[in-house]
């Protein structure tokens, strides 16, 4: 009977141990998969980190050199805009009748020599040679975004006879460099105030000149036709006499605002316009 009692005791007992080391075994196997849990999810946040990082760097652009080394970007902003220094026509009606050389005397330091030539002119077959002087503008700020397809450009080309002399002048200048406000085409020819600025600057005083303001034919549409038409240009001409004895004797100023080849659906967006004076004196 005792030795019956002793084994069911030694039994429990055993059986009680194998209990407790069940549950150590448990919670050992629990505090494993909670630590492999927490380091998963430490790699999974470092990996989403890590592509995040790349993620960002190639939308902003940024691509390491073969070192490996990348300079830390602290000012991406863009350059401030080109300003110059605005002028004015100058005097053509003095260059008639001067050599080359005279005339790059006369014009100053300022209209560089481009080219000189011989030509063929049919409306007037006294020219055979054509110069070429072009302005350098003035830049006052934004000089290192500056580049010559970014400056507006002033242009003279002189007409020469056999003897080497001036005897026809066209201008060409952009607006913005003559200080031109940016207005609309026909609020700019609501007056003969522009013709008579620039006759004036280059030494014409007009005769038997009648302004008119610019009608719907001064516009140039891609399809006139069309419900969809662009504005791709407009231009103004006017012309008329010199009053002054000897050349030039005639004279011909041109307005043009061009849209470009896909124009604008409105001539009232006329910041979008190369605004151009043309004057011609012979």
């Amino acid at each position: 009977m005792s030795t019956d009692f002793n084994d069911t005791m030694d039994a429990a007992v055993e059986s009680h141990e194998r209990i407790k080391k069940s549950k150590r075994s448990k919670i050992v196997l629990i505090v494993i998969i909670v630590l492999l849990l927490l380091a998963l999810g430490g790699l999974v946040y470092f990996g989403y980190m890590v592509f995040k990082q790349g993620a960002d760097g190639a939308a902003a652009g940024i691509t390491p050199g073969d070192d490996l080394s990348v300079t830390e970007v602290t000012d991406v902003s863009a350059p401030g805009q080109i300003q110059i220094e605005t002028t004015s026509i100058p005097n053509l009606t003095s260059l008639f009748g001067l050599t080359v050389e005279e005339v790059s005397a006369k014009l100053g330091s300022q209209f560089q020599l481009k080219s000189s030539t011989p030509t063929t002119d049919n409306t007037n077959t006294a020219i055979t040679q054509l110069a070429t002087f072009s302005y350098v503008p003035v830049v006052t700020s934004g000089s290192e975004a500056t580049s010559t397809a970014t400056l507006p450009t002033e242009s003279i080309y002189a007409s020469l006879n056999e003897s080497g002399k001036v005897v026809d002048v066209y201008y060409s200048c952009d607006m913005r460099l003559l200080g031109y406000q940016e207005v609309s085409f026909n609020s700019l020819l609501s007056s003969d105030s522009i013709v008579m600025q620039a006759l004036g600057s280059a030494g014409i005083t007009p005769r038997d000149f009648t302004f008119a303001p610019p009608g719907e034919g001064s516009i140039v549409y891609d399809n006139k036709d069309s419900a969809n038409r662009k504005v791709i240009k407009q231009t103004q001409i006017y012309s008329g006499r010199a009053s002054s004895e000897g050349n030039p004797t005639a004279w011909t100023l041109t307005v043009t605002y061009d849209f470009g080849v896909k124009g604008v659906a409105s001539a009232e967006d006329f910041r979008q316009a190369t605004r151009t004076i043309h004057l011609k004196l012979a």
